[in-house]
């Protein structure tokens, strides 16, 4: 059994709303188009999940440079759990 496959016969999709905030489908696909234009024209790279939780896997060059107070997009790099 992959992680895949035993995370999906644990969490279903009400579980996933409801207990997570996670949807398994689009709620709205044109906020969503507005949201994938506005990061394209902005140049924001968002992390991945594996990422957040394991940040060692991040570059240190992804936030070379950026002040950790600042509101800027690759600060989002420095978020982890």
């Amino acid at each position: 059994m992959t992680a895949t496959s035993a995370l999906e016969s644990t969490l279903d999709a009400t579980a996933l709303q409801e207990q997570l905030g996670l949807a398994d489908k689009i709620v709205d696909a044109k906020s969503l188009e507005n949201s994938v234009r506005r990061f394209a024209e902005q140049k924001i790279v968002l992390p991945t999940f594996g990422e957040l939780a394991e940040p060692h896997r991040i570059p240190a060059s992804r936030t070379a440079g950026v002040d950790k107070n600042a509101a800027e997009p690759r600060n989002l790099f420095r978020v982890h759990w």
